[in-house]
C-alpha cells in the first residue's frame, strides 16, 4: 500500500515479515541463555562447594538474568506475531481492494488517460516509395504548407 492519500502512511507487507524474522533471530541467543536456566544452575551449584559466596550470588545473578531474557524473548515473540498478523491483514486488504476495482470476469481496464495506440496523431506512416508522400513542385509556385 503506497502513500496516494499523502497523509504519510504506508503499509508495508514485506517490511513488517521481515521485521518479524529479524526480531525473531534476533531473540535466539536470550531463548538459548533462558533454556539452558536449568543446566547453568547445577554447575554454579557444583562451584558452591569450593567458594559459596561466588556460587550463591551468581545463581542469584543466572535467576534474573534468565526471568529478564524469558519476558523478553515472551514479548518479542509477541510483537513478530503482531507484525505478522499486520501484514497478513495489509495483504489481505490489498487482494480486497483489487477485487473490488477487478470487472467480474477480467483484468480492470485501463485508465481513461492511457491513449489507444491506433488513435494517435502526428505523421502519417511512411510508405513504402518515398516519392509518394512528398508534393509535387509546381515551376514559379510555392509548396503549399502541409495542414
Amino acid at each position: 500500500m503506497g502513500d496516494k492519500d499523502g497523509d504519510g502512511f504506508v503499509a508495508d507487507a514485506t517490511y513488517l515479515r521481515d521485521s518479524a524474522r529479524e526480531l525473531s533471530e534476533a531473540m535466539f541467543p536470550m531463548r538459548q541463555v533462558a533454556q539452558q536456566r536449568d543446566e547453568l544452575m547445577s554447575r554454579l551449584q557444583q562451584l558452591g562447594t569450593q567458594w559459596p559466596s561466588f556460587a550463591q550470588q551468581s545463581q542469584n545473578i543466572l535467576d534474573e538474568t534468565t526471568k529478564i531474557m524469558a519476558a523478553a524473548v515472551a514479548k518479542g515473540e509477541s510483537l513478530a506475531i503482531g507484525l505478522l498478523t499486520a501484514a497478513e491483514g495489509y495483504d489481505e486488504a490489498d487482494r480486497a481492494a483489487q477485487e473490488a476495482v477487478t470487472p467480474p470476469g477480467g483484468p480492470p481496464a485501463p485508465p481513461a488517460s492511457t491513449p489507444d495506440p491506433k488513435e494517435t496523431s502526428g505523421p502519417p506512416a511512411p510508405t513504402s516509395d518515398p516519392e509518394e508522400t512528398l508534393p509535387t513542385p509546381t515551376p514559379g509556385k510555392s509548396p503549399e504548407p502541409s495542414r
